[in-house]
Parts: structure tokens; sequence; C-alpha cells
């Protein structure tokens, strides 16, 4: 799914991360179903054709769990067999979940300006964000991880899977050519302990952002599942 304003972003799954289910029964043989979880800035698209192309998106690619940034309304109705949990914001560029009409959604929170949206499903934290992009962004973007992203991760919890578009990296190894670092997510990831759950070739980088100078992984799964619960 593109448009002109996103050509050079992933049109598949950013990051797919399997979490199984029954994560509180401990010492139990795995469970035969499994939770697909994805990732995806959708640039504010909200046409009916677009919403239709979303639509195919999660089927064909057989989701359970969507968290999706920048969008710009809340009407995503016509996405059978989905319910959509919204928080578009002040910013009018906000952050949602789309899961499967089966899925419990409950303790939902959200933040006033739309740029981050957490809520409780299947016995796990999700919290999804949207950091302010762009180099001329740098202080509110490191603002908004050192008062937003830190309070919706108050109180984490054991099983918590941060996600999101971070407009940003960890450190120069997540980018080829020019890119955005940022020390506050970095510290934050640090002292929450939080887990990269995509397993990066060492023999080529996996990013989810291209531009004409470079590629750059700004959009990541982050968890406190434990190892034995993930894949």
């Amino acid at each position: 799914m593109k448009n002109k304003e996103d050509e050079h972003r992933n049109g598949s799954v950013v990051e797919r991360h399997p979490c199984e289910k029954g994560l509180n029964t401990v010492g139990a043989p795995p469970p035969k179903n499994i939770l697909k979880i994805a990732t995806l800035n959708i640039n504010g698209i909200y046409t009916p054709t677009r919403i239709a192309m979303l639509h195919d998106f999660l089927k064909g690619h057989a989701l359970d769990i969507l968290f999706l940034q920048e969008i710009t309304h809340s009407n995503f109705g016509n996405l059978p067999g989905y319910t959509t949990y919204t928080n578009v914001g002040t910013t009018m560029r906000g952050t949602a979940f789309v899961t499967r009409n089966d899925l419990e959604v409950k303790n939902i929170t959200k933040l006033p300006t739309g740029r981050g949206i957490a809520a409780e499903c299947e016995g796990i934290i999700l919290l999804n964000v949207y950091a302010p992009s762009g180099t001329t962004e740098k202080a509110e973007r490191e603002a908004f991880f050192n008062t937003d992203l830190v309070y919706l991760l108050r109180n984490a919890p054991e099983y918590l899977l941060l996600c999101g578009d971070f407009n940003c990296v960890l450190d120069a190894t997540d980018a080829t050519g020019t890119c955005t670092c940022s020390r506050t997510l970095a510290a934050l990831v640090q002292g929450d302990a939080l887990s990269d759950v995509w397993t990066q070739s060492t023999a080529r980088l996996t990013c989810t952002h291209y531009s004409m100078i470079g590629a750059t992984r700004i959009d990541r799964f982050k968890s406190h599942l434990p190892s034995t619960k993930r894949k």
C-alpha cells in the first residue's frame, strides 16, 4: 500500500512478531495459537479505496493485531472482522490499534496529542507510539521520549510490547548514510530492560524507511516478553 508520500517506506509487514497466547501459564506446553502483530505508518490514508487496501493487508498477512501511526481520522468502520481503537489527538497524526473482533482489548490509555495509545490484550500491554519526525523536531522528539513515553511505560508489567514509528534510531548501526540517533530513547530502552524483538541479520541490515540519502530502521518492536515466550 503506497502513495506518493510514503513510496520510500516498506509496503509489507515492517516487523512481524508472533506472541504466544497463555503467557501466564508457567510450565505448560506452547499453545497452538499465536498472535501475529505488525506495525504500519499509513500516512493519513482515508479514502474508501485505501481503507479497502488496508483490509487486504490485514487479511493477506493473517494479522491478529496491527499498530497504525499517522492516522488522521477515526472512521475505519470498513474493516470486516476487525475492531479499531483510535487516538487522533490534537496533532491530527495519531495512533491506533486494529485487532481481530474476538480479541478482548481493555484498559485503554491515550495521550492527548494522539502520539501514543496503550491497551491490554491477551494478557500483554500493547503500547503504540508515533514520535515527532524530522531533524528540526529533535528537541520535541527527545521531550516526547522523556515525558510522554515515560508516562506510558510507568509501572511496566512483565509482558509488554512497545511498538511504533520512533522517527530515529538508537545508534548508527541501524542506518546507512545520514541518521538521527536518540540518546534519550536508548537510555530508556536500556533502563527498562526492553529487548529488540527483531533478529537482525549480520549479513544484511534490515531497514523500514528509505530515502535518497540512506535507509534506517525507525520502526521497531521492543518487549518485556520472556525469551522463552517469543519467536
